[in-house]
Order: structure tokens, then sequence, then C-alpha cells
């Protein structure tokens, strides 16, 4: 008769696979790359907003750090915002200010000629979008504000509807 071998049964790996680790290292490092590459087009892409210099009525010029809201001083103020962007940079902006914007000039150009009621927000943001003003490197923003009283000032920044900022975001 003949002499049947016996086969000792093995008993599967207690732990993963050298394919499943190889596949977890993999997509960790996929995953931290794309993370590290997001966050350095968000800081590549985000604006410098610098302080801001603000004149009321007679007086002499002001330079404030941003966000600044300060004791009314005069009914109107004229606030200048230098902006610096990148070539792929943010268009959507919001604003607060107190109380209304009656000119907003963006590089030379009007982009509110007039009071506009929109732009009378002193507790809310308002979105502005500055896409056709802005260009790569050194921008201006002026602001001709009027202001009825209490507090007077401003707060700018990126608004989170922003379509680049949006997309980085998610």
């Amino acid at each position: 008769m003949p002499r049947q071998s016996r086969r000792i049964k093995q008993r599967p790996p207690s732990g993963p696979s050298r394919s499943g680790v190889r596949r977890f290292l993999r997509d960790t490092f996929t995953f931290a790359v794309t993370v590290a590459f997001l966050l350095s087009v968000r800081t590549l892409t985000a604006p410098v907003i610098g302080s801001a210099t603000y004149v009321a009525s007679d007086q002499a010029p002001v330079t404030a750090d941003m966000p600044f809201f300060i004791p009314s001083v005069a009914s109107e103020m004229r606030i200048s915002v230098p902006i610096e962007v990148a070539p792929l940079h943010p268009y959507v902006f919001s604003v607060q200010v107190d109380d209304c914007i009656e000119r907003l000039i963006v590089n030379g150009q009007r982009v509110i000629p007039e009071r506009h009621q929109a732009f009378c927000s002193p507790h809310d943001k308002t979105r502005i979008n500055l896409g056709r003003w802005l260009v790569p490197g050194a921008n201006t923003l002026v602001m001709e504000v009027s202001d009825i009283g209490v507090t007077g000032g401003l707060d700018i920044g990126v608004s989170p509807i922003d379509p680049l900022m949006f997309f980085i975001t998610i």
C-alpha cells in the first residue's frame, strides 16, 4: 500500500499580511503628501493684508493693524489697505465696515462709485468679488467710509465661499 504523506495544516498569520501593511503605508503616504500639497497651495495663494492707514476728517493719518475698530472721531474716514496676492489668488473677500462704504477703489479703479445699501453692515460681513480689480503682486484698496457714531473701523479677509479657498478647504 502506498504510503500517504501527512500534511501539516498551517495556521493563517495572526497579524496583517505583508501586502496589507504595504497598502496601509502607501495610503498613509499618499494622504500625507496630499495634505501637505493642499496646505502649501493654501499658504502660497493666501493674500497678505497689510496694516490699514486711516484719515478721519482733518486729522493726521493713523496706521492700525487689521481688523481695527475705534471710537468714532468723525463722520467720514478714508481707509487705505495694501493687499498682496499671488498669481493664483482668491477673488471673494469678506468685508465688515462700521458703518457704510461710500466708495471702494481698488488700484485706482472705482468698484463702488456711490453709496450702496448692501455695503452698510456694521455688524455683518459683506462679500465683495474683487477678481476684476486685483492683480498679482501689490494692490491697494481705498475705502471712503461714513460713520454715524459709536465706533468706526474695518475688518477684511478672504471669504469662506471663495471658490479657491473652498476647494482647498474641502
